[in-house]
Formats: C-alpha cells, structure tokens, sequence
C-alpha cells in the first residue's frame, strides 16, 4: 500500500551503477518467482486517472508516495519500474473455460506477493519502491516499453518464453535502472496471418481483420491494433460463470517448451515467410483443443 511500507531510514542507499543495480534486482525478482525481469522509464500515459475508490492520482515533486483523503500522489522522483511476469499453468490452460482454470487467479495471488517481496528487497538497498499489481496503471503498454513482449490479436502481451501465459506485474522506483531492449520481433508479423484467437472467441470479441487506428467504443485511443471488444469479452465471462481464456488456449504461442516447438518459434521470428504454414500445421495438429474436466482428476 501507498501509506504504510516505507523505506527504514537508517539504511543507507547502495550505490550501484544501473546496469549493476538491474542485475541484482532481476536476480532477485527471479528468486520471488518472477518469470522474466526488464525495466522501463515511467510514462504517465500508462497511469490511471483515479484509485479504485475514486481518487484522483497525481504526480507532485515528493521523495515518496502519500494518499490522504483527497488524492493519490505518486512522487516524480520515481523515474524507473521494474515490470515483471508471472506464469500461467499451461496444462491447466487447456481446460478453460471450465472451472478448472484457476491458474489465472493463482497467477494474480502470485504476482501480488512477488511485487510486494520486490519492493521490500528493494527498499533493503536503501531506495524508495511502490509495488503494484493491476492497479495505478494499464500493464499492457508498460510491459511491451519495458521490451517483455509483443501485443498480440488478443489485445494481450504475447512473450517468446511463454506466450499470452504471463500475469505482469511491476513495481516503481527511485533507483536508477537501465532501459531494456525492445523484445525480437516476429510474434506480430505471426498474428497478422494466424487469426485463431479471433476464430476461437466464444465471445466474438476479438476481430479477424488488419491492425487500425480506429477506437474500438470504450477502448483508450491512439493504438494501433486489432479490433477487439471487450465489452463483448465480458459480457461472456459473466454468462459463462468463470474467467474465458479461450484465446489464451488456442494461441499458437501457447506451447510447452520442446526442441521441435523452440525450432518453430526460430522460423517465427527469422524467416516469417514459412508463417501461414505454420498455421496450417498448427490447426492440423489441433493444438488449444480443450480438455475434458473429468480427465484432470483422473
């Protein structure tokens, strides 16, 4: 929370150079559980306007953070954030969208104690850090600046190590870190032709034609991307009763690690002309069937 872990005040700050301070940190996070580690610069663009309780969230010139009965400051001398990933089971995946998948709550449990261990390491070191789960700002935007990713046709950030199985979580800080590289490219070129998400969606939510500027109704403008409604998204999580995920399940990145599938996503990311082959192979091997809940007790 905001208000209530601070800095101790009798701890001095390691002095470390960035690209230092960002190996012992990741090293760290890996430790918490986190997946994968990079780091961004803050980007108010990212940030939400109010709290969940209706505060209005604004940046003040402050050494750290403070919410009183008025607003949510957050100090503009935390310039870096350290965006971070968390698993999602893949076997339990393949039984969405049946109860049986809990490993997306199980990932959000996670991820908030991984933030949490983080920022207190952290602050350890003698820096500020505010850890955050979902809230204060969008993930998405953050984690493809911090370079974990691409944005797939799902609307969701698409890794070479895991696919769409992450949960991002981040936690912002004072200590100098260094800017990561941009992840390799070749997961967008590969969603350009696939468009399995978008034939899979129970919800026909996500869109099966190029990347636009256009805003989808209640979507933030100025991203170029692939039409998906998500009021629609919504409205069939509530009919179904549990979290969809579908999308998530039938992506072609969406594979346990193997030499034949490492090969596969080489051919991705360096020779995209083989892609709408691998997506002919992809739907003849039938991969993203769902699973029948019976057989996950069994």
């Amino acid at each position: 929370p905001l208000n209530v872990s601070v800095k101790p005040d009798d701890v001095p700050r390691w002095d470390a150079s960035p690209e230092e301070a960002a190996k012992v940190i990741k090293k760290a996070a890996q430790y918490y559980g986190a997946l994968d580690v990079k780091f961004t610069k803050v980007d108010q663009r990212w940030f939400f306007s109010h709290t969940r309780e209706g505060k209005p969230m604004v940046f003040e010139d402050v050494e750290t953070a403070y919410e009183d009965d008025e607003k949510a400051v957050f100090p503009l001398s935390h310039k870096w954030a350290l965006v971070m990933t968390v698993p999602i089971d893949f076997d339990e995946t393949q039984y969405t969208p049946t109860p049986i998948f809990a490993a997306g709550g199980m990932a959000y449990s996670r991820m908030h104690i991984l933030a949490g261990t983080v920022a207190e390491f952290i602050r350890g070191l003698g820096w500020n850090a505010i850890p955050s789960g979902n809230d204060m700002t969008l993930n998405v935007p953050l984690a493809l600046q911090a370079g974990l990713g691409h944005l797939g046709r799902m609307n969701r950030i698409i890794t070479w190590g895991q696919g769409p199985l992450v949960k991002i979580c981040k936690v912002f800080t004072d200590m100098p870190l260094p800017q990561s590289p941009q992840a390799p490219k070749g997961i967008m070129e590969y969603c350009e032709v696939c468009r399995k998400c978008s034939k899979h969606c129970p919800g026909d939510a996500i869109g099966e034609g190029p990347r636009t500027w256009e805003t989808p109704a209640g979507a933030n403008p100025g991203v170029y991307r692939w039409p998906c409604d998500e009021e629609k998204c919504r409205d069939y999580w509530d009919m179904v009763g549990t979290s969809c995920t579908v999308c998530y399940r039938v992506c072609a990145f969406t594979k346990k690690p193997g030499l034949v599938h490492d090969m596969i996503l080489w051919f991705i990311r360096y020779v995209p002309q083989l892609n709408r082959f691998w997506v002919l192979m992809d739907d003849l091997m039938d991969y993203g069937k769902t699973q029948d809940p019976v057989s996950y007790w069994k």
